[in-house]
């Protein structure tokens, strides 16, 4: 879960990554991020046992689709009716989220 040990004035970013599809340009962004002196979160799914997360897990938000492991898109239509429902209550544990007030930039 993510360290909330940072500066006052120090800017903080809560980045949205939902499936971790583009975890090289995470990778980058968060580095980027960190190097500018802004402490990345990201918004997105736990790690995945088949994946290699390049975000450092200290920096996520596991928000999005708890208890729905796999990919629906060759899936059946209730495990699709199922990730599409967990979709939906993830944003909306975004939106809390982001009204935390704990963030200066949100970054889809």
């Amino acid at each position: 879960m993510v360290n909330h040990d940072h500066s006052p004035a120090q800017l903080r970013a809560l980045l949205v990554d939902p499936a971790v599809f583009t975890g090289p340009y995470d990778l980058a962004l968060t580095g980027g991020l960190l190097d500018a002196d802004i402490l990345p979160a990201w918004a997105t799914r736990a790690n995945r046992p088949e994946l290699n997360s390049e975000i450092p897990a200290e920096l996520v938000y596991p928000i999005y689709y708890p208890g729905v492991e796999k990919s629906a898109k060759q899936a059946s239509f209730s495990a699709k009716l199922k990730k599409g429902v967990s979709h939906i209550a993830s944003t909306v544990r975004l939106m809390r989220l982001g009204k935390s007030g704990d963030f200066d930039i949100v970054h889809f």
